[in-house]
């Protein structure tokens, strides 16, 4: 036994556990086919005993109040019967063992022992960790195949087999590995960085699609799998998705236009809009800066937000203005807001309220021709804004800045009703502000996105936080303070 009678008595004072012998005859019964050397089974052994003693989780699954019998000794009288380790107890001492005897072979073995049980565990359970993804990573890259490759490491990868579309799903954050496309008309690419690391998921689909883009024009096969009922050689990409199914990051965009442009004859199904690409027919045929395509419908489509300009002008000179203006869906357009716009009366009446909607990729970049005052919503989302700094609204209904790029809420005004400020790179509170109503923020505020699972309402949670008492700099170190280790 690796304990000694001293130490055996210390259990018994501590936790008034009447049979420590067994808790130590039970831990060494889960160890005994680990192969350990003497010294690693009495450090383990006496560290988990200190951790028993100490830790409040794992007694009540293990220890129970000793029923006293007739016979038994006064002493017994208000004493704890060990019966059993816990199956997570279990676990964690096996985790630990495999750890130590890695790290007698290719670690620091001494330092390992010198650490306490909560430390052994973190450790055992990151090297448990790696072990897994090595293995994971291992199977996945024997069943890819290469599409396209880019002179710095990145590539597009068709994913083979259930291994590859379930580190995909774990590691993306969204459901491919959790079962529906294996098989029939679907084709999954991954594109993947040097070290085999996904960030963008593909789905292609054979066959021919409904009318409105859903899955009717797709039958199924015997086995309840999706097939093509049209034409098996018209591809259509159905879905570009990022990690948690969000819009993929900036920095990936590149790599998806140059997958689209590599295939023209693939239509579009995904709104990409935010590659900077534009639909120019409805039917996913998609054109990107510095085309020919591109720069003739830029210019169409700026002609045509200039005429609705000048016709609420009109409007406004001749007093028939209905308190609103909408300027939305015309992507590509470098929209100059008139410096009438500001002193627009968007105030609303008994009936009414005003409104401005300045939405779809408007590449706005003069907010500060904004008015002071809106009593409904102002809507500016999709337009690539970055900062709200110098805009000259002070006060509005609701707000909508989703699917922008900004990065913190400086110069935003005061929101009266809801904030929705989904999809924007948001890394600090600063200049946040009392909303009335509603907050609407999502984990795509964090710093690299992809690398922190926290969900939405943390992200919500944390606004509230930090506008009550202003002690949360960001997200993450929110985050931590609710969920300490």
């Amino acid at each position: 036994m690796s304990l000694s009678n001293k130490d055996l008595e210390l259990l018994y004072e501590a936790i008034s556990l009447m049979n420590p012998e067994e808790l130590v005859k039970d831990i060494e019964n889960k160890l005994k086919n680990k192969q350990l050397t003497p010294q690693m089974h009495s450090v383990i052994i006496k560290r988990f005993t200190k951790f028993f003693v100490s830790d409040d989780r794992a007694r009540p699954v293990s220890v129970d109040d000793y029923q006293i019998r007739e016979g038994d000794p006064e002493w017994m009288r208000g004493t704890k019967a060990f019966f059993s380790l816990a199956p997570q107890d279990v676990q964690q001492l096996q985790h630990v063992a495999d750890w130590l005897k890695w790290e007698d072979r290719e670690g620091d073995l001494n330092k390992a022992m010198r650490a306490d049980w909560k430390t052994m565990l973190v450790k055992a359970g990151e090297w448990v960790e790696e072990i897994n993804k090595r293995e994971m990573a291992a199977e996945d890259a024997a069943n890819l195949r290469k599409w396209m490759e880019w002179p710095d490491g990145f590539s597009i990868m068709e994913l083979q087999g259930d291994a590859c579309l379930s580190r995909e799903g774990k590691l993306m954050g969204h459901c491919v590995g959790g079962g529906g496309y294996e098989g029939g008309a679907t084709t999954i690419l991954s594109l993947r960085d040097k070290n085999n690391n996904p960030h963008v998921t593909f789905e292609l689909r054979a066959g021919e699609p409904d009318s409105d883009g859903g899955d009717e024009g797709w039958g199924e096969d015997e086995y309840g799998y999706d097939e093509p009922r049209g034409d098996a050689n018209d591809i259509y990409i159905v879905q570009v998705q990022g990690k948690g199914n969000e819009p993929p990051h900036k920095k990936y965009h590149k790599y998806v236009v140059d997958f689209i442009k590599k295939y023209p004859d693939y239509s579009v199904e995904e709104d990409i809009t935010w590659t900077g690409g534009i639909d120019i027919d409805d039917m996913g045929t998609y054109v990107f800066p510095g085309s020919p395509e591109y720069d003739r419908y830029k210019k169409s489509r700026t002609e045509t937000v200039n005429i609705q300009l000048t016709n609420i002008k009109k409007s406004i000179d001749r007093g028939l203005f209905k308190g609103s203006i909408s300027i939305q869906g015309y992507g590509i357009v470098e929209l100059e807001i008139p410096e009438w716009v500001k002193d627009v009366d968007l105030t609303g009446d008994d009936h009414n309220e005003g409104s401005l909607r300045l939405t779809g990729f408007l590449a706005l970049n003069n907010l500060n021709n904004l008015p002071k005052v809106v009593e409904g919503i102002v809507d500016l989302s999709f337009n690539h804004i970055t900062s709200l700094v110098g805009s000259n609204l002070e006060q509005c209904g609701s707000l909508k800045v989703s699917n922008n790029e900004l990065t913190s809420f400086e110069g935003m005004p005061v929101v009266k009703k809801d904030l929705s400020a989904y999809n924007n790179r948001i890394t600090s509170f600063k200049g946040a502000k009392f909303v009335g109503e509603r907050v609407f923020i999502d984990r795509a505020g964090f710093d690299g996105v992809e690398e922190h699972p926290y969900d939405n309402s943390i992200a919500e949670k944390a606004y509230l936080k930090h506008i009550q008492n202003e002690r949360s700099a960001n997200f993450k170190d929110f985050y931590n303070s609710e969920n300490p280790d």
